[in-house]
């Protein structure tokens, strides 16, 4: 998980198959915006949600994720589309 101001990035597993939750901080306590695959990895995917430093979260992220090797970048991909959870609030 990286966090950049009320923003954050996490990746999750769950058996054979993983993804990324956008999360925003909301009147001190983190809700979970939506969850995906790829597209979580990508600045201006980040702007279009509400994410307001996306190109300093995006970087972190990335670099966070990718050293943690090419297998665990392959397997956070793995989700397809992206399913909102709850709006974001920008």
């Amino acid at each position: 998980m990286v966090v950049e101001g009320d923003h954050a990035l996490a990746s999750w597993t769950q058996g054979d198959k993983g993804g990324r939750a956008l999360l925003e901080r909301r009147e001190g306590q983190w809700v979970i915006v939506l969850c995906g695959g790829p597209d979580l990895r990508m600045p201006t995917f980040l702007t279009e949600h509400g994410v307001s430093d996306a190109d300093r979260l995006s970087a972190l992220f990335n670099a966070a994720e990718d050293g943690k090797g090419e297998d665990k970048v392959k397997l956070w991909s793995s989700f397809e589309g992206v399913v909102m959870i709850s709006e974001a609030s920008n």
